[in-house]
């Protein structure tokens, strides 16, 4: 079981709670201050953003953008409260990391947006979600600082990304430059 984040803002407070934790940040206050409720299933925090996807399917991001599109919302423009990814799709998972973020939708599709080679087949940066290459079905990705990683519904993991920082299980980088598409992770043998 997931535990169940609640956010809540008012101006420019952030407050967050799971069970007896609450974080607040933000500052901006007064009488025009609105107020947002939102309940996720699941966050995940990058070095300066972070996005979470609600109970309800619908990815957010807030944060420092960057002005690289990681907050995924069709802007280059940073947020202190959390704005919807763009694209209306529904979100088992994201994954934030430095420079962009990657999620995996509820029919398993991957996703990825911001900076990097976002595993689309091509080496441009998005501020929307742009869907992995290769139509594979993902149960889970995890973005790094260059690269991302993923494992399909059938256990086969696959990286796409700054490949001389995407290393292997082995732990030797499989060379200099940057994979555009997803790429079978090289697994040693458990046997």
């Amino acid at each position: 079981m997931h535990p169940i984040w609640t956010l809540r803002k008012w101006g420019g407070w952030v407050l967050a709670a799971s069970g007896c934790v609450l974080t607040a940040c933000g500052g901006d206050q007064g009488p025009d201050a609105r107020r947002v409720e939102l309940t996720f299933a699941t966050v995940s925090a990058g070095e300066t953003h972070t996005c979470g996807v609600t109970t309800g399917g619908v990815a957010y991001c807030w944060g420092n953008d960057g002005g690289i599109g990681k907050l995924g919302d069709g802007t280059l423009t940073s947020s202190t409260i959390p704005v919807p990814v763009a694209g209306g799709l529904s979100f088992a998972m994201v994954s934030a990391s430095a420079l962009h973020t990657c999620g995996v939708t509820t029919d398993g599709a991957a996703y990825c947006w911001g900076d990097l080679p976002l595993g689309d087949g091509t080496s441009t940066s998005s501020n929307v979600p742009v869907q992995v290459a290769g139509g594979r079905m993902f149960a889970t990705v995890s973005a790094g600082s260059n690269h991302t990683c993923g494992v399909t519904t059938s256990g086969a993991a696959y990286c796409w990304g700054r490949v001389n920082l995407a290393k292997s299980a082995t732990g030797r980088g499989t060379g200099p430059g940057l994979r555009r598409r997803p790429s079978r992770a090289d697994l040693p043998s458990l046997l």
